[in-house]
């Protein structure tokens, strides 16, 4: 995950791929809109701290972004020395360092315990996932599968597309809209420490339109 620091009011573009979707869990915060230029366009508006996913064919990102008014300071992200403790506490063959402005990770993931503890380090903004090495074992990416999958069942997806694990990548086929996708792969990004290995097969199916007598606010 890359974090990138705006000023409230100071719209910025970013070149992006052919096809990628944007999505701020925080619109309130920033605002995450893709161009026919492929360009993303941010919209800082209020200081805070939120996550814009890139969503393209066959591809998932997540992005930091830390909204602070002109001549403030970003938002404090939380402490991620105690989180390295439990990280080193319940991981093997741990490293961690100083590089530039974050850290570099590397670690073996043998337990649930470590797993648990990496998503909780992670939410801090040290961290970016080209800097992150993690060797998973069997027993952790049976644990993540499992959970993913009851969790897509509890938002009623499971209807929508299939899900596999090919060893440490997860496999996706089905038809969804843009919506259930991206809730979907919200899912995953939740549970799964480190870069996502995925091999997206989904087809994309069309929104239902809203009922007859309905008014567009009424359908959402």
């Amino acid at each position: 995950m890359r974090t990138l620091d705006l000023k409230v009011g100071n719209e910025q573009f970013f070149r992006i791929g052919v096809g990628v979707q944007a999505f701020a869990d925080a619109p309130e915060v920033v605002g995450a809109e893709t161009l026919p230029s492929n360009e993303l366009l941010l919209t800082p508006k209020a200081p805070g701290r939120a996550l814009v996913y890139l969503m393209g064919p066959g591809s998932f990102d997540a992005v930091r972004v830390r909204v602070r008014e002109a001549g403030g300071r970003p938002p404090e992200a939380p402490s991620s020395e105690r989180r390295e403790q439990a990280v080193r506490k319940a991981c093997q063959n741990v490293e961690i360092e100083k590089a530039g402005e974050g850290k570099t990770l590397s670690a073996n993931v043998p337990t649930s315990a470590c797993r648990k503890a990496l998503l909780e380090l992670f939410d801090s903004d040290d961290f970016q996932a080209d800097r992150v090495s993690l060797i998973f074992s069997e027993e952790v990416i049976r644990e993540q599968y499992g959970e993913i999958h009851a969790a897509v069942k509890e938002a009623g997806l499971d209807g929508d597309c299939q899900l596999a694990y090919l060893g440490p990548t997860l496999s996706i086929k089905g038809t969804m809209t843009t919506a259930r996708k991206l809730e979907l792969l919200k899912i995953v990004y939740r549970a799964t420490p480190g870069r996502i290995l995925l091999d997206d097969r989904t087809e994309t199916a069309e929104a239902p339109k809203p009922d007859a007598g309905h008014s567009e606010l009424e359908a959402k």
